[in-house]
């Protein structure tokens, strides 16, 4: 019966186990994931293509920047990263613990650092259809880089994802900007505003606190269960809400891989009142010797034991086998050490100064203390603070701004993002821009130059200049003017008159309107025509003929030619005297001049 007993027992505690395992996914590496890990490298072989969609890994980071004390963070960034990416819907992601217990199985040790070139095998083993890994870095004085990549298992192509950076102690905010970067690559940012928001959650604060949290897994990792166990409490100490402490730390207690020493003293009184005065093991009452176990107790309490000899606290040491302190149980050698409460756990002669008490770089201040960086001796509580830099040296929680980085006039730029006039909030970069009014509104550099500013024709005039034509350039201010042609090419505002369209005898009539003669105002259109004085008055092109310079009869002769009778062609000057018509026909005066015949007078 007690057989069947035992056997169900261990079955139940075994059942436990792994549900317990299920449940947490813990940091412990179990012998059914090194089993696992061993039948997976075994059966390599025989792996087929991945074919399981969402399916990721996320292999430990590599540290590139030469210092040993931030080594945890290469397992650390991977946790953080798995933790945040397993609560992505669409994505299996593999667990720590598993991907410990191949990389340990593959020969690479507890560190579990994969070279580039064996991404791609350890995808494949692990069933992944992409692998995630990288390095970390830093650069100038303390700052801190993280450099990841993508890498799909089947083609083993690798997608570069952006560069993360800040100050180390601020690496929970540089995880974030990774996580979001993968998710994008693999277009699995949730559409959910809740669930962005619970991504966008740090773990913690508290960068001691993740640290102690990375340095427990590493020992976990390691076998030593004690150390890690007390690297997990400092890190509850540091945050108490860190709950992947938590977590971890009851994972070694429900494992049973830590707890309480036994009490020696104890376990003896156990075990004595339970021993039988027979050679076998039975419920049944069993005959007692003479002496009874009571019996030995009672003689012996007879000679009461030397006070430094007893164990007053039941932690098993005494103070003559080292106990500093035998009235507080958690006091004794070997004891786990708490760092900076004042008190002496494990009885070495002091208290473990925690980290953040130690003055590494030699400046006088410590962490607890408020020195926001302990690796350089410049940043320290009351350091003189350079403006600009992006370094708080003064630990005040700022960098001090300097003077153009300060936005004086409210407009919301500075000098150093471009504003030319810091001290006149209508001028910044993208300012409304007024023309010609000597103003660089916009500091773009220049003030704007109005339209009428531009020489639009190329003849050295604007408008403002006076150019009353800038689509011409034959017109401008000192142009050779074309008189007469009613454009004004000099621009003196009217077109330059003509010397025949001025009126010189003030007659009212230019040369232009007809004045034959403008020199004389009796000489124009229209004026009174005197016949016969050789002169146009009326500027019809000809003197007017008088009466008696016209040729009536057509004899070539006039009244003022001579022509003694214009009405009869055959007196003229040159006409042959008639002597028989009584009639002076050569017009000299005289009549019948020349005959020798006589008429009579009637």
């Amino acid at each position: 019966m007690r057989k069947k007993v035992c056997v169900m027992m261990a079955v139940g505690l075994l059942l436990c186990t792994q549900i317990i395992g299920w449940v947490w996914a813990g940091q412990v590496v179990t012998g059914s994931h090194k089993n696992w890990a061993k039948v997976t490298l075994a059966q390599e072989k025989d792996i087929g293509d991945i074919t399981t969609p969402g399916t990721l890994a996320v292999l430990y980071f590599i540290n590139k920047t030469g210092r040993t004390e931030i080594d945890p963070l290469q397992k650390g960034l991977a946790y953080m990263l798995i933790t945040d990416l397993s609560k992505v819907e669409g994505l299996q992601v593999v667990e720590r613990a598993k991907l410990q217990a191949l990389v340990q199985e593959m020969g690479l040790g507890s560190s579990g650092l994969v070279d580039p070139d064996t991404s791609p095998r350890v995808g494949r083993l692990l069933g992944s259809a992409h692998v995630v890994s990288g390095n970390f870095y830093s650069f100038e004085l303390e700052k801190f880089g993280i450099d990841p990549g993508l890498l799909q298992t089947v083609d083993e192509k690798i997608s570069d994802l952006p560069d993360a950076q800040g100050i180390l102690e601020e690496i929970f905010k540089m995880e974030k900007a990774v996580l979001f970067a993968i998710l994008e690559a693999l277009k699995k940012v949730p559409e959910d505003k809740k669930a962005v928001a619970e991504l966008e959650k740090p773990m913690t604060y508290s960068f001691p606190a993740l640290i102690f949290l990375f340095k427990g897994f590493d020992e976990s990792d390691k076998g030593n269960y004690l150390l890690a166990a007390s690297y997990y409490e400092r890190a509850l100490k540091a945050d108490p809400a860190l709950t992947p402490a938590s977590e971890s730390l009851t994972e070694l207690q429900v494992l049973g891989l830590i707890g309480k020493k036994p009490n020696p003293r104890a376990f003896l009184q156990s075990l004595r009142d339970r021993t039988s005065l027979t050679d076998r093991l039975s419920l049944d009452p069993a005959l007692q010797r003479v002496r009874t176990p009571r019996d030995v107790e009672q003689r012996q309490s007879l000679r009461p034991p030397k006070p430094d000899d007893v164990d007053d606290d039941g932690d098993g040491f005494t103070e003559n086998q080292g106990d500093c302190n035998d009235a507080d149980a958690s006091v004794h050698p070997g004891a786990m050490e708490i760092c900076g409460d004042g008190i002496d756990q494990d009885c070495n002669g002091s208290d473990l100064i925690c980290p953040e008490d130690i003055d590494n770089d030699g400046d006088g201040f410590t962490k607890n203390q408020g020195d926001c960086n302990d690796a350089d001796a410049s940043v320290h509580p009351g350091a003189m603070e350079i403006c600009g830099d992006g370094i708080d040296q003064d630990c005040d929680g700022s960098d001090l701004p300097c003077p153009e980085d300060i936005d004086n006039d409210g407009d919301g730029f500075t000098e150093n993002q471009g504003d030319c006039n810091d001290a006149d909030a209508s001028i910044h970069p993208g300012a409304v821009e007024i023309c010609g009014d000597g103003i660089d509104q916009d500091c773009n550099g220049s003030d704007l130059i109005c339209p009428e500013d531009i020489d639009n024709d190329g003849d050295g005039f604007t408008e403002n200049q006076g150019d009353c034509n800038d689509n011409n350039a034959s017109i401008h201010p000192g142009a050779v003017e074309i008189c007469g042609d009613g454009i004004d090419q000099d621009c003196n505002g009217r077109d330059l008159i003509c010397p025949e369209d001025i009126d010189n005898d003030g007659d009212g009539f230019t040369e232009n309107q007809g004045d034959c003669n403008d020199n004389n105002a009796s000489i124009h259109p229209g004026a009174v025509e005197i016949c016969g004085d050789g002169i146009d008055q009326d500027c019809n092109g000809r003197d007017l003929i008088c009466p008696e310079d016209i040729d009536k009869d057509g004899d070539g002769f006039t009244e003022n030619q001579g022509d003694c009778n214009d009405n009869d062609p055959n007196i003229n000057p040159n006409a042959v005297e008639s002597c028989d018509d009584n009639v002076d026909n050569n017009c000299d005066g005289q009549i019948n001049e020349g005959c020798d015949f006589f008429f009579p007078v009637e």
